[in-house]
């Protein structure tokens, strides 16, 4: 009896992962550091500006990609398959933040104090947490779910009205929602439905696409960066497909995507963990360097963006074994009546007249 074997995995999307954590870290690097009074080179203020446009949108097109598999799943069976793994890893992190922080962090060096956001509580209500990620998911999945039967002109474009607006300043949301959660749930929302409706076009193309793609969309992306003033919410149109289109290239070769490979695979480990980490390396840091001349602006960024990924990435292999940490416990993990082991088999849409 012949065994239907599992679509393998799609190389490129693990290394537009591994970017985009790796620009994640190396953006909250630099906007920790600042906050401590530590000196930041301009050149990667430079580099955050440019890349805000690509970093968790990118993040948040990818995640929905793969929602597909739930459409012609019950409301049960999304819940427990789908929803509620986020909403487990979300308060099993922000309480070993809450615990970290509160047992080891605040005892490092005062100036530390201002970089904890550990109240699993009161930063749902503020949506001001590294776990952000982790609080957005299910709401847009829930989104996705509650409208996938509609054309996907309404959601998305509903979503896009929202997006331009934030992005134009039109919107402005109560005083209580952090900037975090201003942009995150206007912004990405927008990112998130295009991944899901349009997942089967944007696979398909990617892998295929050709050098002069890749020119041209990234000289797009870089004559906006250049554009002064800038357009509000434009960058992002060249910016990832910019992204997905340099990680179709690397993945073409072993050598270079080899690395971006292995910290892709592993970017919810990066991800909930960098930033305690980040915590901790500043902490020691401010005990033994109070002041630091300025050319350590060039190199602290850098320097701590390097060992928070290799770090996070060895407590991932250190607490792997720990599976509670990293996925819900499941009762059923082969069910076959919505267990995320075992989604339903829905073939995966293509083209543009396959856009859901």
């Amino acid at each position: 009896m012949s065994t239907k074997q599992s679509r393998p995995r799609e190389v490129w999307i693990d290394v537009a992962k591994g970017i985009a954590i790796a620009l994640v870290v190396l953006d909250h690097s630099r906007h920790l550091i600042d906050m401590v009074g530590l000196p930041v080179h301009p050149v990667w203020q430079w580099i955050g500006s440019t890349f805000a446009s690509v970093r968790m949108p990118a993040f948040f097109m990818i995640s929905g990609f793969f929602l597909y598999r739930w459409k012609t799943r019950g409301w049960r069976a999304f819940v427990k398959g789908k929803l509620s793994g986020f909403v487990y890893l979300y308060f099993v992190w922000a309480t070993v933040y809450f615990v970290v922080d509160g047992l080891v962090v605040r005892h490092l060096e005062d100036r530390v104090l201002g970089l904890t956001r550990s109240g699993p509580v009161q930063h749902i209500l503020r949506i001001d947490t590294p776990l952000w990620y982790l609080m957005a998911l299910p709401l847009f999945s829930l989104i996705w779910w509650a409208t996938r039967k509609w054309p996907a002109w309404i959601p998305v474009g509903i979503a896009f009205l929202g997006y331009i607006g934030t992005q134009a300043g039109w919107l402005h949301w109560p005083a209580v929602i952090s900037t975090v959660g201003t942009i995150g749930f206007t912004h990405y929302l927008f990112a998130f439905l295009i991944g899901a409706r349009a997942n089967g076009f944007i696979r398909a193309w990617v892998p295929k696409a050709k050098a002069w793609h890749l020119l041209a969309f990234v000289t797009a992306w870089m004559l906006l960066v250049f554009t002064e003033p800038p357009v509000p919410g434009l960058r992002f149109f060249v910016a990832v497909p910019s992204l997905f289109l340099i990680s179709a290239f690397v993945a073409r070769s072993q050598r270079l995507s080899g690395p971006l490979l292995s910290i892709g695979k592993r970017s919810l480990p990066v991800y909930v963990t960098h930033w305690l980490l980040l915590e901790f390396q500043l902490g020691l840091t401010l005990r033994f360097l109070e002041e630091a001349p300025e050319w350590t602006g060039l190199v602290l960024t850098p320097l701590l963006w390097a060992t928070s990924i290799v770090l996070a990435i060895a407590v991932w292999k250190l607490t792997r074994k720990r599976r509670w940490l990293w996925a819900r416990p499941d009762p059923e993990p082969v069910s076959l009546h919505g267990s995320v082991l075992a989604p339903p088999r829905v073939n995966r849409p293509t083209g543009f007249g396959r856009i859901q």
